[in-house]
């Protein structure tokens, strides 16, 4: 039996926020940035934190997206799991549904 190995480059630990209902990811816009991943490339069910510059990705499809886009670019993706029963991106006035953010084109 052939075991088969990946190989990463590097290895990152993101926080995992579950909430009383639901659950996300957190990774600043500028790790994005420096991954080549932008924002348009996820649903408006993920929100970016304009005062920490953080993007919190909803668990359900855009978590599992941005772990293999990150794969892609041979980067594994750890979590550290962060429980937050009163967080709701929705209420809070610092957080934008990621169709409402416009990126700057470098």
């Amino acid at each position: 039996m052939q075991t088969i190995t990946e190989d990463y480059i590097k290895t990152i630990t993101i926080p995992y926020i579950v909430t009383a209902g639901h659950g996300y990811i957190k990774i600043s816009y500028y790790d994005l940035k420096g991954f080549n991943i932008k924002l348009n490339e996820f649903s408006n069910y993920s929100f970016y934190n304009s005062n920490n510059s953080c993007v919190y990705l909803e668990e359900d499809c855009d978590a599992n997206k941005l772990v293999k886009l990150l794969k892609s670019k041979q980067i594994k993706v750890n979590f550290q799991e962060i429980r937050k029963d009163n967080f709701y991106p929705r209420d809070n006035k610092n957080f934008y549904y990621l169709n409402e953010v416009k990126e700057q084109q470098q």
